[in-house]
C-alpha cells in the first residue's frame, strides 16, 4: 500500500516551513512514506529546479499548490504556478477547471473552534 502525505512545505516555498527539501526527503524517507506533494505557498516549483532538487529522492515527489482564497486555503492539483485573480475562489475554480485540475480545503476546520 502506498502512502502519500498530500500537503507539505519546504523552506524554498512556503514561510511556515522549517524543512530543506533534503530535510523533507529523509523525514519522509524515514516515516515510510512512499511520496509526497509539495503544496507550497508561493507558487511552487519550476520544472528544472524541481527535477534537479527531487531527481534522486528515492520517493515520489508531486508538484501543487496552497493558494490563500478569500475562503482559506485551497489545495491546488494540477497547476504549477499562479495566476492574476487567484485569491478569489470563484476565479480559482475557473483556473483550476480550465487546467483539468482539482481543489482541495486544506484546513475546512481551521476556524471552526473558534
Amino acid at each position: 500500500m502506498a502512502i502519500f502525505d498530500l500537503h507539505v512545505h519546504t523552506v524554498r516555498g512556503s514561510s511556515d516551513s522549517s524543512l530543506t527539501p533534503e530535510q523533507l526527503v529523509n523525514e519522509a524517507t524515514r516515516l515510510g512514506l512512499s511520496g509526497v506533494c509539495l503544496t507550497e505557498h508561493s507558487g511552487g516549483w519550476e520544472q528544472p529546479e524541481f527535477d534537479q532538487a527531487f531527481e534522486d529522492a528515492g520517493l515520489a515527489v508531486i508538484r501543487a499548490l496552497e493558494v490563500d482564497t478569500d475562503m482559506g486555503h485551497i489545495l491546488v492539483f494540477g497547476m504549477h504556478r499562479y495566476v492574476a485573480g487567484m485569491h478569489k475562489a470563484s476565479e480559482l475554480r475557473k483556473a483550476v477547471d480550465n487546467a483539468g485540475g482539482v481543489m482541495i480545503s486544506a484546513h475546512p476546520f481551521r476556524n471552526f473552534f473558534n
